[in-house]
């Protein structure tokens, strides 16, 4: 059983991402056709678990050997048993703060809806803080995993997808250039 920690915005988030991203581009090489700063943590002013998201998107999944192997040799625990098979999940402890990576195809529903997600998040300050409010409470809960945590989410994410897929029509939102 374990509580989750919502800790208040920490400025120091994108300079962590950014020497992350810097990392990581050193690992992918050209096999990373983007690396951006997703979740929480990339929203300025948010509140978050302290742990800094990255997505890095690849060609493809099904050619993941080198690039696996060299995160893997760089100290990132590759999560074998992610049962989510549109992404292979990284979880970096041996920084501070803990960094996970989920590495998708470039183009896939799961990438762009993470792009999306965290735009509309950055420029909807309403949505934002109903987005905190309801992780605020969840972390007032015990539970048995963070992925437990993860599907309670999916109560609020759901229809903040739907705002922000309605807001991307509205505004032609297409994702921009990559972070790193």
């Amino acid at each position: 059983m374990r509580r989750i920690h919502i800790a208040p915005y920490d400025p120091s988030w994108p300079g962590a991402f950014r020497d992350i991203a810097r990392d990581l581009r050193r690992l992918f090489g050209d096999r990373a056709l983007r690396i951006d700063h997703i979740g929480s943590t990339s929203v300025h002013g948010l509140a978050a678990k302290p742990i800094i998201d990255i997505q890095a998107s690849v060609a493809t999944l099904s050619s993941d050997e080198p690039w696996r192997s060299a995160l893997v040799a760089a100290g990132w625990e590759w999560n074998s048993e992610n049962r989510e098979r549109t992404k292979r999940f990284f979880v970096s402890t041996r920084r501070d703060p803990t960094a996970q990576l989920h590495v998708r195809e470039v183009g896939s529903l799961t990438e762009q809806l993470a792009l999306v997600f965290r735009d509309y998040l950055r420029e909807n300050r309403g949505a934002a803080g109903r987005y905190e409010a309801f992780k605020r409470d969840l972390a007032t809960r015990i539970w048995r995993d963070g992925n437990e945590y993860a599907e309670a989410k999916t109560e609020i994410v759901w229809p903040l997808l739907l705002e922000a897929y309605r807001w991307s029509m509205h505004t032609g939102w297409r994702a921009g250039p990559s972070d790193a």
